[in-house]
């Protein structure tokens, strides 16, 4: 078993709000994404951010109000200390519409908490690559659950707050790698992607080529990614 700390410095949700996405991504990530993904259960708990300092150890998503980089949702690393740490920039998700537990078509908090999350479990070090079809931008792809599919959401049960939404996640094969066979879809949960290495629309992957020069692909067409997307956080870990 594993824990991860929702934290919440953010003044636009309440403590309430971060329970019940804790409760909402403990049951994605137990019942759907850590058994695919051959990981141990990992049990999302809200804290105060005093109660942590005695826990080092423990990895951490914390909310903010204000995004730290330009047009960022949020994102996941690994700190100085080695912790693997996430943040989810709340005035980000309001400023493009969305809402707080549920999808409102312009996305949710919960949303980017959960992808945040299932990322952190699926890839803890920020440092997971694999060998997939060559592009013009490289053939190693990053360790990322949720950025393929990244656009859409389901919606999972809590006691605290009734249905609440989560991000869609891939399985292994999706990335080329041995999936059980067990699940309903073949690639990701919600079923929308058709092969291998492919990316739903809204959605993008982080390529990395021999040179270690990493870029993002996205689902419709290929853009020069913002320096401050998580392609370059994984650029500067190769540094």
């Amino acid at each position: 078993m594993r824990l991860l700390a929702f934290i919440n410095h953010s003044t636009q949700i309440t403590d309430e709000h971060i329970a019940a996405m804790a409760e909402a991504c403990t049951f994605q990530l137990v019942q759907h994404v850590c058994t695919p993904w051959g990981k141990p259960s990992t049990f999302c708990f809200a804290r105060r951010i005093d109660d942590v300092y005695g826990l080092d150890w423990v990895p951490r998503l914390v909310f903010f109000d204000a995004a730290d980089q330009a047009s960022v949702l949020g994102y996941h690393t690994v700190g100085p200390d080695g912790v693997p740490y996430g943040k989810v920039f709340v005035d980000e998700v309001f400023r493009y519409g969305g809402g707080i537990l549920r999808d409102n078509g312009s996305g949710a908090v919960s949303i980017t908490a959960s992808h945040e999350a299932a990322e952190t479990v699926g890839d803890e070090l920020v440092d997971q690559w694999v060998k997939g079809p060559a592009v013009p931008e490289g053939d190693e792809y990053a360790v990322e659950l949720s950025d393929q599919v990244q656009a859409c959401s389901y919606e999972v049960p809590t006691k605290r707050a009734g249905l609440v939404s989560v991000s869609n996640f891939i399985y292994p094969a999706a990335l080329g790698l041995k999936s059980p066979t067990h699940t309903k879809h073949p690639f990701d949960y919600l079923g929308k992607l058709s092969a291998p290495f492919s990316v739903a629309p809204g959605g993008y992957q982080i390529v990395r080529n021999a040179a270690g020069h990493v870029s993002n692909v996205f689902g419709c067409s290929r853009f020069t990614p913002h320096e401050a997307s998580r392609q370059a956080r994984r650029q500067g870990a190769q540094q």
